[in-house]
């Protein structure tokens, strides 16, 4: 969930779907022009979505994801990155991490 008009529009109509019972996540920049997490958070909020954060910095994205290595993967296997880069969001939340 960014906060923009299309992913917000996709949560609120999962949302209607599913009664409310609605997981959404943002990842997040330390590059606060970038940051879309209060846009995310507000609608999160309004459409009562049970919401994760994951704030990442520039090598925190280098260290997890190399361009160069995802760039020369399968298809599938940049999928298996980005699914373990995502399921963290959840557990950095749970741990207290921003």
């Amino acid at each position: 969930l960014s906060g923009g008009v299309d992913s917000s529009a996709i949560a609120s109509l999962a949302s209607r779907c599913a009664n409310g019972n609605v997981k959404t996540f943002n990842i997040s920049f330390d590059e606060t022009e970038f940051d879309e997490a209060p846009y995310a958070r507000a609608v999160a909020s309004a459409l009562g979505t049970d919401h994760a954060e994951l704030r990442l910095t520039g090598a925190d994205l280098l260290r997890r994801l190399p361009a160069a290595r995802l760039c020369r993967l399968p298809i599938s296997a940049r999928r298996a990155s980005f699914r373990d880069l995502l399921t963290e969001a959840p557990a950095a939340v749970s741990r207290g991490r921003p």
